[in-house]
């Protein structure tokens, strides 16, 4: 009855956890335009469709063109950094956080993000 009793309380403490959200805002002036937030925006959501059932890193994901193209994620913090988003954008060619951007991996991912 008492191991009964522990197993449940476990299971009530970690079901009852709040989700900690946290939101960033990237400006990618090299996107240049809707069409390629939106690609980015893409490949983001189909980055997360290939993890395992339970585990998702976005919440929502929003690009806009005012005042400059920016794109504005909202993570769960707990399972993915905001470091892990500027490496991945970096890696994907866009300049982010002070670390200059590099036209031919931009230009490599858009070619194979299409």
């Amino acid at each position: 009855m008492i191991r009964l009793f522990g197993i449940l309380s476990l299971l009530l403490l970690t079901g009852c956890q709040r989700v900690d959200t946290r939101t960033y805002s990237f400006p990618l002036p090299e996107a240049g335009g809707l069409e390629v937030l939106q690609l980015i925006e893409s490949t983001l959501w189909k980055e997360q469709e290939l993890l395992p059932d339970g585990i998702r890193f976005y919440e929502a994901i929003e690009v806009t063109m005012e005042p400059s193209p920016t794109l504005r994620v909202t993570v769960q913090s707990r399972q993915l950094g905001k470091q892990n988003l500027v490496e991945r954008l970096h890696r994907w060619g866009y300049s982010v956080e002070g670390r200059d951007g590099d036209p031919v991996k931009r230009t490599a991912f858009l070619v194979g993000a299409r």
